[in-house]
């Protein structure tokens, strides 16, 4: 819930920077994949499993003080855009039957596509990137170091081309068709290289293409959905993506399967 509410509340208070504000709050997420698992290390370490999670779940409830703060801005009365056509047919705005009229409007099926594509491929790239590095000759110690590193250049994705689109200096149509692009073109190229080098590179390529993706997708939302609908929109995007996602193992166990039959 937390996933889907945030990029919500952070697209109420920013209009300009919208896409550089949305990138630091997913950016946080990259950054605690550094700290937590350390941490969650040494505090299981001394405090056993029980109290580890005790103490993880102390730090987590201190979100609900910071929680009690957030309030919708004044400014913000009238809905973004293309809502006439569900004002004239009498659909309050703020009502679960107005947030439900996303699903009349074609480019919500086209997102929603699109960032299962993208979930679908960064969750194989993610599952299968250390065996095919080990396959190559790579360490098992550098190929995840390669995956942590990659949390950099995906942090990286996160705040640099966003930016560019609230500069003016990127369309949020022309991103996203680069995004798409270069990521298709480094997935085709990734199986064919076998110099380490070249190898690392074009993951963090991925690395930066994914963490862009990821931004841009509640961006382009509210823009062409408007805010008020936002949340049934990006829930709905990401419930679909991680529905589907149970066909990943099946997908991968038939590579695997056709390995050893070779």
């Amino acid at each position: 819930m937390v996933f889907v509410v945030s990029p919500t509340i952070i697209s109420e208070h920013f209009v300009k920077y919208k896409g550089l504000a949305m990138g630091i709050n997913f950016t946080g997420v990259t950054m605690g994949t550094f700290a937590f698992p350390k941490l969650l290390e040494y505090m299981t370490g001394s405090y056993g499993l029980r109290g580890a999670l005790l103490i993880f779940g102390a730090i987590v409830m201190n979100g609900l003080a910071f929680s009690l703060f957030l309030r919708s801005p004044k400014w913000r009365s009238a809905p973004a855009v293309g809502n006439n056509s569900e004002s004239s047919s009498g659909d309050k705005h703020g009502t679960m039957r107005y947030g439900l009229t996303v699903f009349k409007h074609p480019i919500f099926y086209l997102v929603m596509y699109s960032f299962i594509v993208h979930s679908f491929g960064f969750e194989c790239y993610i599952s299968l990137f250390v065996d095919f590095a080990v396959d190559r000759g790579v360490a098992v110690s550098s190929a995840v170091t390669m995956v942590s590193m990659g949390a950099i250049a995906e942090a990286l994705g996160r705040l640099t081309l966003p930016a560019a689109v609230d500069r003016g200096l990127l369309t949020n149509k022309a991103l996203i068709v680069l995004i798409f692009s270069t990521q298709g073109a480094m997935f085709i190229l990734l199986p064919f290289l076998y110099i380490h080098g070249l190898i690392f590179a074009v993951a963090a390529v991925i690395a930066y293409t994914i963490g862009t993706g990821l931004v841009l997708f509640p961006v382009i939302l509210a823009t062409y959905l408007g805010q008020e609908r936002m949340s049934m929109a990006y829930g709905m995007v990401i419930a679909s993506a991680g529905l589907l996602s149970f066909v990943k193992p099946s997908v991968i166990g038939k590579y695997i399967l056709c390995q050893y039959i070779k």
